[in-house]
């Protein structure tokens, strides 16, 4: 049964060597497919439950991210490629959909963790709803994190902001997310559900944003794409008239559900 075993795992960082050609094609020398394949035999190794799943979802998620020229592995990765049962899915990190953003022409990307005490108000300015938030104390992440904000500025001085509850964040949570960046980088997660946001809801022609959205939810199954319940809130989330309620300057602004 071991020797099984091990020919599988054996089979899949095969598979993804006898990819290298393919993969180079789809990275489109926007990653030396050197690097990107000593990143994706690494994060094979170091996560034995990766070779474990079938080999068509690992290169399926090998391949999205190839397509969408971000590295994969690592705490601060561009993208991460993980377990879901016995298939892998590929989520963009942070720094992934960062790195998007800039590649669709904006100037300046900021995410932001909301924490207990902290101020936040939406003022009107030149007839837009702009949020306004103040860290109260930045050197002090031991506060319970209430929210997250992000913000993609452009060159013509247009801003997309999307701020989002604990709630809302944790909805979108993949249900099976007990290890992984979910689990290792939380935050950085939190940072990554707004800018995902941002991304879906901005009226950008960009084809690699609108695969990272897709891709962040979607696993290959039998050679196709299959969405991934999410909805994985653990704990006792706390609700939007809570999130309210935590400053008397906060104004909730409601992220779009769609």
């Amino acid at each position: 049964m071991n020797q099984v075993v091990q020919a599988e795992k054996r089979d899949v960082l095969v598979m993804v060597e006898q990819s290298r050609e393919g993969l180079s094609a789809a990275l489109a020398d926007r990653i030396g497919v050197d690097r990107f394949m000593r990143a994706a035999v690494t994060t094979l190794r170091t996560t034995p439950a990766l070779r474990n799943c079938t080999p068509e979802s690992v290169l399926g998620g090998l391949f999205l991210a190839a397509q969408l020229g971000l590295e994969v592995g690592g705490p601060l990765a561009y993208a991460h490629v993980v377990p879901y049962g016995k298939d892998a899915q590929l989520i963009v990190g942070v720094r992934g959909f960062v790195e998007l953003f800039y590649r669709a022409g904006a100037s300046d990307v900021q995410a932001y963790i909301v924490r207990e005490g902290d101020e936040i108000h939406r003022e009107t300015v030149d007839g837009r709803v702009r949020v306004f938030w103040r860290d109260a104390n930045p050197l002090d992440t031991s506060r319970k994190p209430i929210g997250a904000l992000a913000e993609v500025t452009f060159p013509n001085g247009g801003v997309i902001q999307e701020l989002m509850s604990r709630e809302q964040i944790l909805k979108r949570k993949p249900r099976t997310s007990t290890r992984g960046p979910w689990s290792d980088w939380e935050e950085e997660m939190w940072k990554k559900t707004v800018l995902r946001q941002c991304a879906k809801t901005a009226r950008l022609s960009s084809d690699d944003l609108a695969l990272a959205v897709e891709a962040d939810q979607t696993i290959t199954v039998g050679g196709r794409r299959k969405s991934v319940p999410v909805g994985g809130v653990d704990e006792q989330p706390i609700t939007v008239a809570e999130l309210d309620q935590a400053d008397p300057r906060y104004v909730h602004v409601e992220g779009d559900e769609s």
